[in-house]
């Protein structure tokens, strides 16, 4: 092996591995935390399946064929079924047990939220008043409360000319976070993606009642994964089941899409001489 084939052959490992993780991590990751990250998925599971292609196309005949049924399989009929699911939630239906379970994960989640009843109040005292989000790790005290901005990162040409509130001008775009403290306990934390404290609070309350609408309604916050691992072995764990025509349609396309793809593995399973088994020849070849 050439020096050039086994740079090539490492660089083809290091792809194959990366796109892997990045794959693993989105199906156990729950909710995507990107946005379009379903699109997104869907085509790294195209581009890792069509590289597998160029590398085994020249070994192995009909890979073209075995490779469509394998994007069929695990990317592009569960992406359909995502879709179904996100056009009408009713098109499915969701064992009781699996839903206590994410209504349980919602409510530990919401426990971080414990110290925020004073978060709307917060907002009322800070109106029109003046918070340099510029000034880092330094004390600033409004009313009964004190902030800490920590963790500046800048994002063009920030500057230190702040309006009302702590709001940056129009030249400058902040990341930071904000620890709020009352009478020297810290409440909370929060997260200034825009560099606008109001915002940051905005925010804040809006993740309180979104936790609370999932507690409430759990059936319309599927996360894809479960969606897509349910829908790959054919909805056999019986977490999530399809209802409607169309759902079952698709169901449909996937058995025979699946009896297809494991023909076509087990056909190379017969071949290959380390997962067949057979009998040992233990004879003593004749003198």
């Amino acid at each position: 092996m050439t020096k050039y084939d086994r740079k090539r052959r490492e660089a083809n490992f290091l792809i194959i591995t990366t796109l892997l993780i990045l794959l693993l991590k989105y199906i156990f990751g729950g909710q995507f935390p990107i946005r379009y990250g379903e699109i997104i998925y869907l085509i790294a599971i195209a581009g890792l399946l069509f590289f597998l292609f160029i590398l085994t196309r020249g070994r192995y005949s009909n890979m073209s064929t075995f490779f469509i049924l394998t994007f069929l399989l695990i990317g592009l009929l569960p992406y359909f079924h995502y879709l179904n699911y996100s056009y009408n939630k009713e098109n499915y239906s969701f064992n009781n047990e699996y839903l206590h379970k994410n209504i349980h994960s919602y409510k530990d989640e919401l426990k971080k939220y414990k110290d925020s009843v004073f978060i709307s109040e917060l907002k009322f005292k800070l109106y029109n008043r003046k918070l340099n989000l510029l000034l880092e790790n330094k004390k600033q005290k409004i009313s009964d409360y004190t902030f800490v901005v920590k963790s500046i990162s800048e994002k063009g040409a920030a500057t230190p000319n702040q309006g009302p509130i702590g709001r940056p001008n129009d030249r400058g775009n902040l990341e930071k976070e904000v620890d709020i403290f009352k009478i020297d306990k810290k409440i909370i934390t929060l997260k200034l993606g825009t560099g606008n404290l109001i915002d940051g609070i905005d925010q804040y309350i809006k993740e309180i009642n979104l936790l609370n609408t999932k507690i409430q309604n759990p059936k319309q916050f599927i996360p894809y994964n479960d969606i897509w691992l349910d829908s790959v072995t054919g909805f056999v764990f019986g977490f999530i089941k399809p209802l409607s025509k169309l759902s079952q349609i698709i169901r449909l396309l996937q058995l025979i899409n699946a009896y297809f793809l494991f023909h076509m593995i087990s056909s190379w399973l017969k071949i290959s001489k380390k997962l067949n088994i057979s009998e040992i020849d233990n004879k003593i070849p004749a003198p």
